[in-house]
């Protein structure tokens, strides 16, 4: 499986939530709460992220391609797809209202965009149809349901509350958004890693895609990463016992070993197995950044241009040596 270097969907990815492992593989059956807290190692705020549903490896996916349509919006008009408190419209203010849960105000800024159920299942590399549509509406759900709540480190009262994804309905084929503050901050530049779309949707399993996605918010570009078996396993599978029955730990290494793998096949990526069930990785190509804080210098600011496959818009009118070391990732206290 090879991937064409010149990779034309990079997104901007918020770098905590790609170390964090709020979204997982999750069992069958039904889904069990969110309640998850990352405190970054490296500093920075720590996050808290809360449910009724956790997110699954599908739900990251329809994240990541609502963030490429973001970027695109933002890309063709940034002056209208910003939104702040003081928005004058009535979808501006309803989709404010629906980011905060109307509970409190911010004077922060984010990026609000139109798209279509058509149009997301394009981004996601589905099929159009009903049962697609219906799937994604209830993930889309899912997002829009989920808190974040923002602390510093040093104290036990958020300084920010909001959800994941804000959504407003728009006529039958289209509806609107608006992003979480945070992943905003990473399509305007501000600490963010860079996840390939492209490779992203080469790969076949849901566990590839979650490693994968790890590891582009881990690795700096050509910079190796030695990392064992268990310690991918454990962002899968975050109720994983340290005594885990045999068979079940085999088949989640294996799961592990297969995924490497086929990260292994695409062009930008070397992987290589060493003692002890260890890996060695690295990446040579993509929009690989380093991971500090950048600014825009003006509100008409814009990252580099992308293109995409025929996607279109409905509606747009506004427009190291060991990575155990690199995250903490607990349940909520």
């Amino acid at each position: 499986m090879m991937v064409d270097r010149d990779d034309p969907r990079v997104i901007r990815y918020d770098t905590a939530m790609g170390l964090s492992t709020v979204f997982r593989s999750l069992p069958k059956g039904p889904r069990p709460k969110l309640d998850l807290r990352y405190e970054p190692k490296s500093g920075g705020m720590a996050l808290k992220f809360t449910a009724s549903d956790a997110l699954g490896i599908p739900e990251q996916t329809l994240l990541l391609a609502l963030l490429e349509i973001a970027q695109l919006s933002y890309n063709a008009d940034p002056e209208n797809a910003l939104l702040d408190g003081y928005c004058r419209s009535e979808i501006g203010k309803q989709l404010w209202a629906s980011l905060l849960g109307g509970r409190s105000s911010s004077d922060r800024q984010t990026l609000r965009f139109s798209t279509s159920w058509l149009e997301l299942a394009a981004h996601c590399g589905l099929s159009k149809g009903g049962t697609v549509h219906a799937m994604l509406q209830l993930q889309l759900q899912r997002l829009c349901q989920t808190t974040v709540w923002e602390y510093e480190v040093s104290s036990s009262t958020p300084k920010c509350q909001s959800f994941l994804v804000g959504w407003v309905k728009g006529n039958s084929r289209s509806i609107h958004l608006v992003l979480n503050f945070r992943l905003s901050a990473a399509i305007f530049g501000e600490r963010y890693a860079s996840i390939s779309m492209v490779e992203r949707l080469a790969l076949s399993s849901d566990v590839a895609r979650s490693v994968h996605a790890f590891l582009s918010s881990t690795l700096r570009l050509g910079v190796p990463l030695n990392i064992g078996l268990g310690t991918l396993a454990g962002r899968l599978w975050p109720d994983r016992l340290p005594m885990l029955a045999g068979g079940t730990n085999r088949r989640q290494k294996k799961s592990i070993r297969d995924a490497l793998h086929e990260i292994s096949g695409l062009s930008g990526w070397t992987v290589s197995a060493g003692a002890s069930e260890v890996f060695s990785i690295s990446r040579r190509t993509g929009d690989v950044r380093n991971m500090t804080t950048r600014h825009f210098a003006s509100r008409r600011s814009t990252y580099r241009e992308q293109s995409a496959p025929e996607f279109f818009n409905v509606d747009a009118d506004f427009g190291t040596s060991d990575a155990s070391g690199l995250f903490s990732t607990r349940g909520a206290e």
